[in-house]
């Protein structure tokens, strides 16, 4: 099977399978699909009412009662030392010492799982869906923090700045000691004041370099595709592949095959 036909029916998965157009694809293009309305807002969770907080595990109880005591006596130390060093004191603690700190735990989760129950109780059905939206957007938000992550360690191309930014680059280098807040004032009311004529030059800079960019992704989804990497992929290099785009890609790869 060449590779168009197998980008064909991967096509074909996503348009006729939701779930797997949810799990698939970036949190950024699946966005709206999930989360039509709009974000929770925080004075809407401020006004709920306090939510009990879970007991510290064995260790970080244990981090919590030592760290004090460690930082008087390494005072230059820095945080990851810190955290090295209580490490290291923890994991020479006799076990019996650390068995207390694990019945201390049970006792208060215990205890924390009766404090949670009244406190689900008192809550009404608005206020649980509220809560409920709340957790899925949190976790949205840490599945897109990966998915950024990924995409950079993978090598997506930069997408190129505007025009303006093109502007503001070029004008670098003749900062000076000009402090940067009044400096960058300054290049906003000459970029507001240019001349039509010497502006076109910087936007056509950035047009060109928007379609060298277009390129780049193209070339680099392209590649994902064929490392198995879906999901970095937009949804309509998937779903709506444009006729032009396919030839491209098919010349692409005679020229390489060669």
């Amino acid at each position: 099977m060449s590779f168009f036909e197998k980008l064909g029916n991967l096509a074909m998965r996503v348009v006729s399978n939701q779930v797997f157009l949810q799990r698939r694809l970036p949190i950024s293009c699946t966005s709206s699909y999930r989360y039509a309305r709009s974000k929770v807002n925080a004075d809407d969770l401020r006004s709920l009412p306090e939510k009990p907080k879970k007991p510290l595990t064995p260790y970080f109880r244990f981090m919590a009662e030592m760290r004090p005591e460690l930082k008087k006596s390494h005072p230059d130390c820095k945080v990851t030392e810190l955290v090295r060093l209580l490490a290291d004191k923890w994991e020479k603690f006799p076990q019996e010492t650390k068995q207390k700190y694990l019945e201390d735990y049970k006792k208060d989760l215990l205890a924390y799982s009766n404090v949670k129950n009244k406190y689900e109780m008192q809550l009404t059905d608005d206020q649980k869906q509220l809560l409920k939206r709340a957790k899925d957007e949190m976790v949205a938000a840490k599945e897109n923090r990966k998915l950024k992550k990924k995409m950079k360690d993978l090598g997506k191309p930069r997408k190129p700045g505007s025009a303006f930014i093109i502007f503001f680059n070029s004008k670098l280098s003749g900062r000076g000691d000009a402090p940067y807040k009044e400096w960058v004032r300054t290049l906003a009311k000459e970029w507001s004041n240019m001349p039509p004529e010497l502006k076109a030059t910087y936007q056509r800079e950035h047009s060109s370099a928007m379609e060298s960019h277009r390129r780049q992704i193209q070339e680099w989804e392209e590649r994902m595709i064929r490392m198995g990497h879906i999901d970095v992929v937009r949804s309509e290099a998937l779903i709506e592949p444009k006729v032009t785009s396919r030839k491209v890609l098919r010349t692409r790869l005679v020229e390489k095959n060669k």
